[in-house]
This record gives C-alpha cells, sequence and structure tokens, in this order.
C-alpha cells in the first residue's frame, strides 16, 4: 500500500488553547516536599562505594595527572578498602561509604608537579600570545572597518579580559556503573544521554550499544559540567572490581576537575559620524574556545586526546551584529587549547558574556561620546525594518525602559563626589536566537570597591513562548547567576595546579547580596519558539558595566567587578 505524503496544517496561533497561558509546574511540589529521587539518592543491592584520588585541582588539559608513585600501605589500617589504577587513573572502593571517603584522603599518592599552566595573572597575556596562537579567523568582514574607523567622527577603544569560570554544581555530580561482560547499566545524571552513552563506552572498551543510561535529575547543569567524568570514573570501578560501584564526587573533586567556562580577552574599536551613527566596528576575541575532547576518568585511564586540538570558536552573533554597521570586522584568534590552558567548554550562553562584555561596553562608551542617552542611542543605530531580526530589539529596549522606569539622560552626566553613589546601565543581547535587554540598577561605595546590584531588569523576545511563567522563572535564574560571575567568580590556578577547590576559594553570591529581579515576557506568536534557558543571563555583566560607568565616570575592562579591582581602577581614574 502506498501512503501519500501530506505536509501537516499548522494550528493557527490565535487557535492555541494551551501556549502562550501559565501552566504550573508539576514537578515542583515533589522536590519542595523532598520525595523527588536525585541522582545522588539511588543505591542499588550490593554496590560498593567509591572515590576518585587525583591531585587537588587540574594542570593544564594536555597534561592531565601524571602519576608517580601509589603507596597502598598507606590505608592498610582501613577495612575492606581496594585500591584501583588503570594508567593515571586511580581510585578506591569500600562496602562503607565513609571508609571509600578515608581512604581517597589518607591514600599516599605522588603525582608529577611540573609547571603547565601559566597562572591566573598571566592568563590575559596567554591568550594574546603569538606563541599559542593555533588559527586566526576572520568571521565576518563587511565594507571596510579600517578604513571607515580613520575617517569616523570619533572613535573609542578598549581592551577587555574575562576569567575562566565554574559550573559549580551545588551538588557534586553521582554516578551508579554496573559492568559486566555483557555490557553496562549506569545509573547517573545526564544533560545528553546519547553523548554521555558514547563517552562511557568509549572509555570502557565496549561498543554504544552494549551500554544503558538511566536519567535521574541532578543537582543541575548549564553546559557542560562533570556529569560524564563521574560516570566513567564509576563505571571504569567497577569494570575493574567486577562489582556496582557508586561514585559521589567530594567538593574539591567537583570544583577542582570542572570543565570551565572559557576565558576571553577582547579588543574593540569603534567609531561614529557626526550624528551618532555607527559606522565601523572592529572586534577581536583571544581564547581556545569549547574544547571539550575526553573527560578527565577517560584521559587519565589512558584514552588519548586529539593529536590536534580542537580550534576555538569566536560568538560573531555577541560581535556588533545586533547593529546596522556598514563597515564591520570580527575576528577570532583561537589559542592552542593544549597549550598553558584549562579544559574550556560550554557554560550557559557560552561564549556572550565574554564577548558582550566588551562589545556592548564600547556601544556605550560611543554613546557617551556621542552625548547620547544609551537607549536612543541603540534605538537610532539598529534597522528598524527588519521585523523579524535585529529590528526586534527595539521593542524589547522599549519594554525593558517601561519597566524600569526608565528616565533618558547622558550616562555619567549626573556624577557625585560621595563615597556612595548609585548608577544604572542598560545591555542587550543574548543567545540561542533569543532577543533580550537588560537594565542595571547598582550602588558603588568607592570606599571599599564593592557594587551592591539592587535590581535588575529583564525583557525577552523569544518568538513563540509556550510557557510564560516557565520563561520568567528562567530568566530570574539568568540575572541572580549573570550577577554572581559578573561580580564575584573567577578561577584561580597557579603555574602548577588549579587552587579554586571550595566555596571559599569560589565564592557565589549569596541571598543577601541578590538583585531584585524583573522579568518581562514579549509574546511573539507569529514567531517560531528560540531557546529562553540562557539567553538573559549573557547580557548582565555588560549591564552593571555600564551602571558602574553611570555611577563613576570609570569605566571597568575585566571580571569579575571585584572590590580590589574597582578601588584601584577608581584610583587609576
Amino acid at each position: 500500500m502506498t501512503i501519500a505524503a501530506v505536509n501537516p496544517v499548522l494550528t493557527d496561533p490565535s487557535k492555541y488553547r494551551l501556549i502562550g497561558t501559565r501552566v504550573p509546574r508539576i514537578d515542583i511540589p515533589d522536590i519542595a516536599t523532598g520525595k523527588t529521587t536525585y541522582s545522588q539518592s539511588v543505591r542499588v543491592p550490593g554496590m560498593l562505594h567509591g572515590r576518585v584520588v587525583r591531585p587537588r585541582g587540574q594542570a593544564a588539559l594536555s597534561a592531565g595527572a601524571t602519576l608517580l608513585s601509589v603507596d597502598k600501605s598507606s590505608i592498610a589500617h582501613i577495612p575492606d578498602v581496594q585500591v584501583v589504577q588503570k594508567a593515571n587513573f586511580v581510585g578506591v572502593v569500600a562496602p562503607k561509604e565513609y571508609d571509600a571517603i578515608q581512604a581517597a584522603a589518607q591514600l599516599n599518592v605522588t603525582w608529577s608537579d611540573a609547571p603547565t599552566l601559566s597562572g591566573d595573572g598571566n592568563l590575559n597575556g596567554a591568550l594574546r600570545d603569538p606563541a599559542n596562537l593555533q588559527r586566526s579567523t576572520v568571521a565576518v568582514n563587511t565594507g571596510d572597518a579600517t578604513a571607515a574607523l580613520a575617517s569616523a567622527a570619533k572613535v573609542v577603544s578598549a581592551s577587555y579580559f574575562w576569567p575562566y569560570q565554574l559550573h559549580g554544581a551545588m551538588g557534586p555530580n553521582c554516578s551508579i556503573a554496573s559492568v559486566g561482560p555483557q555490557g553496562a547499566t549506569v545509573l547517573c545524571m545526564a544533560q545528553g544521554p546519547y553523548t554521555t552513552r558514547q563517552a562511557i563506552a568509549t572509555a570502557l572498551g565496549l561498543p554504544a550499544s552494549s551500554v544503558r543510561v538511566e536519567v535521574f535529575p541532578g543537582s543541575g547543569n548549564y553546559g557542560h559540567n562533570t556529569y560524564d567524568d563521574v560516570s566513567i570514573a564509576a563505571a571504569l570501578l567497577s569494570q575493574l572490581v567486577g562489582k556496582p560501584v557508586r561514585v559521589q564526587f567530594m567538593r574539591w573533586d567537583e570544583h577542582g576537575w570542572d570543565n570551565f567556562g572559557p576565558a576571553q580577552a577582547t579588543d574593540v574599536q569603534a567609531g561614529i559620524d557626526a550624528t551618532g551613527k555607527i559606522v565601523a566596528y572592529d572586534y577581536t576575541a583571544f581564547n581556545h574556545g569549547w574544547t571539550q575532547v575526553v573527560e578527565t576518568s577517560a584521559q587519565l585511564s589512558g584514552i588519548a586526546l586529539p593529536a590536534v586540538a580542537p580550534a576555538g570558536m569566536i560568538d560573531t552573533t555577541s560581535a556588533g551584529s545586533f547593529y546596522k554597521i556598514p563597515n564591520i570586522r570580527v575576528t577570532g584568534k583561537s589559542v592552542n587549547g593544549y597549550g598553558p590552558f584549562m579544559k574550556g567548554t560550554y557554560l550557559r550562553a557560552p561564549g556572550a558574556p565574554q564577548a558582550l562584555f566588551a562589545s556592548e561596553q564600547t556601544i556605550d562608551a560611543l554613546a557617551h561620546t556621542a552625548n547620547m542617552d544609551p537607549i536612543a542611542f541603540r534605538v537610532q543605530n539598529i534597522d528598524a525594518t527588519d521585523t523579524t531580526g535585529n529590528g526586534r530589539f527595539i521593542a524589547v529596549l522599549d519594554a525593558v525602559a517601561r519597566a524600569a522606569s526608565w528616565k533618558p539622560k547622558v550616562s555619567a552626566s549626573a556624577l557625585s563626589k560621595s563615597n556612595v553613589v548609585k548608577g544604572r546601565g542598560v545591555a542587550m543581547g543574548g543567545f540561542a536566537n533569543a532577543i533580550p535587554a537588560i537594565v542595571a540598577d547598582i550602588t558603588v561605595d568607592k570606599k571599599t570597591g564593592k557594587i551592591a546590584v539592587d535590581h535588575l531588569y529583564a525583557a525577552q523576545d523569544a518568538g513563540t513562548t509556550v510557557n510564560p511563567a516557565s520563561v520568567e522563572n528562567q530568566i530570574e535564574g539568568c540575572l541572580v547567576q549573570g550577577a554572581s560571575r559578573a561580580l564575584i567568580e573567577q578561577v584561580g590556578f597557579t603555574r602548577e595546579r588549579q587552587t579554586s577547590l571550595d566555596w571559599v576559594s569560589y565564592p557565589i553570591i549569596r541571598f543577601k547580596d541578590a538583585p531584585k529581579v524583573t522579568a518581562v515576557v514579549l509574546q511573539r506568536l507569529d514567531l517560531p519558539p528560540a531557546g529562553s534557558g540562557e539567553p538573559t543571563t549573557a547580557a548582565v555583566a555588560a549591564a552593571i558595566g555600564n551602571a558602574f560607568f553611570d555611577a563613576t565616570g570609570v569605566r571597568l575592562f575585566r571580571a569579575p567587578m571585584s572590590p580590589a579591582y574597582l578601588r584601584s581602577a577608581l584610583a587609576a581614574a
């Protein structure tokens, strides 16, 4: 029988019954009452408890962790513990979890400590060092940016820096693996179960078809933290001891061996004509992109890294593309991820916060140079005829301005000599094809150098928004996390190892410092849905930086905008 192909008829948006309505989430009651089963809560009969043994903090990606010696006698006093080793992968298993924890802490292991990293104070220079360059790509080249800059009425330029940042899972990742001759079953949290299955299979030397992955909720993840790493660790230990093994990372494993959001150094130069129209824009970013190639447990067990590091990626969407600019050049300088750098991978709105921190502060500097209100300047430089593309930013800027009761003025036009001053800034740009804009209200204590983010407003157009209540929830989380990344978060490391191993050495924003947030969803049932889990975090740091300029007349060029950095910036000015 032949069945004729028929194109389905899409439902007219005017006939939607559920799309666009505020539907309560059915999972929240069990989460709030503790009934939800998380991956950390799962147990299976006959399992052993395992822990990995690694240096406290990773070295460069290409260095891994080179094992020099293991003294098994150092834990002979702990009953029923097995030391398990495969190449440089070391772990312990025991019937009792506490014994596994103690054994991992007390096992005498010697690792190579050869310097392989730049050190966090030298990271900006290492990213810019021609010796580390892998590839230079001109991703966008329209018109003649060099000539247009030379003839522009006014030009601004600056260099910016963004550090490595952690995923920082609140609950360290956990997995249970049972590996036998016929295959493996792994109970875990996974953001992409099929990718996780392949990673486990590769580490075990099994076909992917013989690995079964069962997914449970974890402690949350945006991007790619250690969830695959812990599953591979559990699978390797189970394969080597022949029993089911449960592995939960310790805090120093989760923090110290995370896959970091990449650091980036950025140069931006832009010019306007006498009417305040942007005529030239030249953007160059230096980073190694998202070189997530082999999970740590697999690498230590002997799975080799690719011979050549994957070339870094450049976020061209967040580099001036929202504006109507006749002469624009965007260049990516990809450094070799196997150089003096650590693992870098996806972290909420990957690449966008780094790019917008530089680009949207440059746009703000142009508005100030043009003696224009920052929102009015942006609207003037957006193509209003582009009704389904970047022109949508005009409505979003209008919505966030109304939500924040924005009063037009030139930034930094009402400076005060007081120690405590207030400022307001705006920035736009997002991720996953969504269209967001942010307004930040801040208070600056010039004496302590501390920024308090009083209120963040966000408006977002993500096309058809299926459930506005869920999207508002995502926006609120994006704003709070974005403030934390802007003000506090930075991975510290020496030339030998990463040193941000806990919530003291890698603090995040506390409840008492979290900003008030306002989320505005612009419904566009005439357009297809776009992403809503990440976009509104992307421009938060830029909005805060612009608010700081409004409050002080001083521009900040690096994140995080910590008190020590602020005091030095104010003193230099």
